[in-house]
């Protein structure tokens, strides 16, 4: 775990995941982080979940089922107050790398981060970046300093 302190009075726990195949293996991580974080301090979580949580982040192979080890990563995620930002970039992070007919792409890698975050932090953005010769792609959580709007009680035609 490590500390980000962006301004003066905002700070964040970062949490680099690289998600174990074994589910008790993943529920143990999750409970580590739980149990370390902070509750009062946005956290942002990223890495490899090794879990894919919709039929949408996946292509080929088995067809999708929501397992209990989705169902334990949603837990984690609700516990902790995480959301998915979502991304930008390619839809899957990971491929097997086989030929073409025994391709599989699955969505494994993402940020999550806590909701609070978004009140202060709306430029906040992921992109999933082309892959080279990994068969994960690089994923970029980057932000634009406070976006704060500003209305004006003038109305102009």
């Amino acid at each position: 775990m490590g500390k980000l302190k962006i301004v003066e009075d905002v700070n964040w726990e970062i949490e680099v995941v690289y998600a174990d195949k074994d589910r008790y293996t993943r529920m143990a991580i999750w409970e580590d982080i739980s149990k370390y974080h902070t509750g009062d301090v946005s956290l942002l979580v990223g890495g490899d979940f090794y879990c894919i949580m919709a039929r949408e982040e996946k292509k080929g192979g088995k067809a999708f089922h929501f397992t209990p080890a989705a169902n334990d990563m949603a837990s984690f995620m609700m516990s902790n107050d995480l959301i998915d930002l979502g991304f930008n970039g390619p839809a899957f992070t990971w491929t097997n790398k086989k030929d073409i007919r025994s391709q599989i792409f699955s969505r494994l890698d993402r940020f999550l981060i806590s909701s609070s975050i978004l009140d202060s932090f709306q430029g906040l953005k992921v992109k999933h970046l082309t892959r080279l010769a990994s068969d994960h792609c690089p994923i970029l959580c980057s932000f634009i300093g406070e976006v704060k709007m500003v209305y004006s009680h003038w109305i102009k035609f």
